[in-house]
């Protein structure tokens, strides 16, 4: 079983982002994974790319209500986001991160690949999905 990361800054990559509108309210929901430490209600966190600090309204955890998640855990979150913001920036891949510890997004990487009994073969130039673990 792998190990739960609880001892690096906190890190919750979004995966998916749902925009509502109920009673006059526009607010959204966004979903995520925890990828390391323990986060908690009302917790600060920073939005990444462009530094935008807000507080974590609520999370659920499997669908139950939640005041703390842990590393590991796939969470979904309601945010504080100012009147009139543009939701419109908000994109899967963003990463919610603690303010002392912002996470910058690489633009180019190294990886070694192992493939298994491709279909098509991977050609230079071509674009292909690559799903990272840590």
């Amino acid at each position: 079983m792998p190990v739960r990361e609880y001892t690096n800054p906190i890190r919750i990559s979004m995966n998916d982002i749902f925009v509502s509108s109920a009673e006059g309210q526009i607010g959204s929901i966004e979903e995520g994974r925890i990828e390391c430490e323990v986060v908690t209600d009302n917790e600060p966190l920073i939005l990444m790319p462009g530094k935008l600090l807000r507080n974590l309204k609520s999370m659920q955890v499997n669908g139950t209500l939640r005041k703390q998640a842990v590393a590991g855990d796939s969470v979904e979150m309601s945010i504080n986001f100012p009147k009139g913001f543009d939701y419109t920036i908000l994109k899967p891949g963003m990463m919610l991160c603690a303010p002392k510890y912002l996470s910058y997004p690489d633009y180019e990487f190294r990886a070694e690949i192992t493939s298994f009994e491709l279909k098509y073969p991977i050609i230079k130039g071509k674009s292909i999905y690559m799903h990272t673990h840590f």
